[in-house]
């Protein structure tokens, strides 16, 4: 067994393997640093995609298809048998097609507690899941601070590269929060606490996916207020005006029981989408894109990010039948009709629900190798 020979995949061929994956999972390690950077910054020698180790039996089904080595500390390489369930301390494992040599991605094992990643470095580290993943370009991707701080902690001179090339893209919020993380005296502290140099502009990124606190007046006031262009929108194609979010006042938005994630420009939410989980259901309550920013992919990314980062075992969500847009989105994405109803006089619904899915393919069939040294 070469350890050394490694052809991982892109980022771009991880995303399409893990596309139908019923847990969370994101990109790690460099090459998640150079996703926010906008362009590849170095060589990566493999490829890190990150779960949770709490879904690691749902992995293994999913995975059945790859050969998946578990690496036992201090760096045995071993078969992860069927059913296994890997304790914390083993972190990693390696994947590889059957019959082939090469090593595609490295599974990261990561710890979590109800809604919140962990970090298992120092357990008081901890994100919840929609603020700790972020979506980039459709891909999830582990927040640069989170992985920054992993590197931060013994930094190689790659760590050091990727630091620097990452830096212009971090924001105030995410300088602050890794400045605040790291010990008395580390050398990266200095960096954050500078603007970016005058002659190197921040790389232009795509707004991201985050979560906006609709508890607070001001956020929500602006929701609202993309609620009604929205559904007015909507209102227009179903023929009927009985749409809640349409009516919703800034106090009944407050007091909703629901996690909002959007996508933001220099106005303010261009889009969000409004959930809640119930036992292991994902009920996707809204969606809403403001009508100026319509078809340029915005509600497929939140509905996407959705999907992946938050545990469920099946989600639902209804629009009205005659918005076809909608309708054509959550089809494209997996959602099956379960029904239609009609809550008010001449306004018909069609109910949707996407059952989690398991990865195709045969069993994986026992392999056997020697140790890692």
């Amino acid at each position: 067994m070469d350890l050394d020979d490694w052809q991982p995949l892109s980022p771009t061929q991880a995303a399409a393997v893990f596309a139908g994956a019923s847990f969370p999972w994101w990109i790690a390690g460099g090459w998640a640093l150079d996703l926010v950077v906008g362009r590849r910054t170095r060589r990566h020698d493999d490829l890190d995609v990150g779960v949770l180790r709490r879904d690691q039996a749902a992995v293994q089904r999913y995975l059945r298809g790859w050969e998946l080595w578990a690496a036992d500390p201090p760096g045995t390489l071993r078969p992860w048998a069927p059913g296994e369930w890997l304790p914390v301390g083993v972190h990693d494992v390696w994947a590889r097609r059957p019959g082939s040599a090469s090593w595609r991605f490295q599974l990261h094992v990561n710890e979590a507690d109800g809604p919140s990643w962990v970090s298992r470095r120092d357990p008081a580290v901890r994100r919840s899941l929609t603020e700790a993943v972020v979506d980039v370009g459709g891909i999830p991707v582990l927040a640069p601070e989170l992985q920054l701080l992993m590197k931060a902690r013994t930094p190689r001179p790659k760590d050091e590269a990727d630091f620097a090339a990452v830096l212009p893209a971090l924001d105030v919020r995410r300088r602050g929060w890794l400045a605040r993380h790291l010990p008395a005296g580390h050398p990266w502290l200095g960096p954050l606490g500078r603007p970016t140099d005058s002659g190197t502009p921040a790389p232009a990124t795509r707004p991201q996916v985050r979560r906006l606190r609709h508890d607070a007046p001001e956020v929500a006031a602006r929701l609202v207020d993309l609620q009604r262009l929205a559904y007015a929108q909507e209102a227009a194609l179903v023929g009927s005006s009985a749409i809640p979010p349409l009516h919703e006042t800034v106090a009944e938005l407050i007091a909703a029981d629901l996690v909002v994630l959007g996508i933001e420009d220099a106005t303010g939410p261009v889009a969000a989408l409004g959930y809640r989980v119930r036992d292991t259901v994902l009920d996707i309550d809204r969606l809403a894109v403001r009508p100026d920013r319509a078809r340029q992919g915005l509600g497929r990314r939140l509905v996407g990010f959705v999907l992946a980062v938050v545990p469920h075992r099946r989600a639902e969500v209804a629009t009205g039948a005659a918005n076809l847009p909608a309708r054509r989105l959550y089809e494209s994405l997996g959602f099956v009709v379960t029904g239609e109803t009609e809550p008010v006089p001449g306004l018909r619904v069609v109910h949707y629900r996407r059952d989690a899915r398991v990865g195709d393919g045969p069993g994986r069939p026992p392999v056997t190798g020697p140790s890692r040294r």
